[in-house]
């Protein structure tokens, strides 16, 4: 393993220290979260698309790809993990108190889990943002660049944070003619 000048040097005494034993997630081949890692990348293609060719035809539905497919792999990570248990569940893990969120994610399939969690969503929020600026509001590639897609990298970072601001920013952008169409 190379020894890099900004690593943790406590890294690799966490891996060595810790005693949990990698899930082995039945409904997905019996692969653990190491090995499906790599598909967590599944929504990249969807999230340049919008950022890059928002108006496209095909963009609307080619963005929902990456979030389906992943929430195929959250589901099937989740029953793995009910159905198939192979560490007995730490009493300490709930959702009513911090500590007890904390125990779900102390090892790597809690993690992964959660993870996949996240890049479901915040793509669909950002996807969301896109698909508003462009239905909702008159688009245009001035108001795309310095609006939506700073509120789409938040997004995808932040989560909240960007839908917060893109919420926020939305009400000052023009409508579109279809609006008035429709309420006219």
């Amino acid at each position: 393993q190379p020894d890099y000048p900004n690593a943790n040097p406590n890294q690799s005494k966490l891996k060595k220290s810790t005693n949990t034993i990698m899930q082995h997630l039945k409904l997905l081949g019996g692969k653990t979260p190491e090995e499906l890692w790599p598909l967590t990348n599944a929504c990249m293609p969807g999230l340049l698309l919008l950022l890059l060719a928002p108006k496209w035809t095909h963009t609307k539905t080619l963005s929902l790809i990456g979030p389906i497919f992943m929430a195929f792999i959250y589901t099937l990570s989740i029953l793995s993990v009910m159905i198939y248990p192979e560490v007995d569940p730490d009493p300490a893990a709930n959702f009513t108190s911090l500590e007890g969120v904390m125990a779900i994610f102390k090892d790597e399939t809690g993690v992964f889990i959660g993870w996949v969690h996240y890049i479901v969503f915040d793509p669909l929020v950002a996807r969301w943002i896109v698909l508003d600026s462009i239905t909702e509001k008159k688009f245009a590639l001035v108001t795309h660049l310095v609006v939506v897609v700073p509120c789409f990298i938040l997004t995808i970072l932040f989560g909240p944070m960007g839908f917060l601001l893109y919420m926020m920013l939305r009400s000052f952008l023009p409508p579109s003619s279809l609006n008035k169409v429709k309420s006219g």
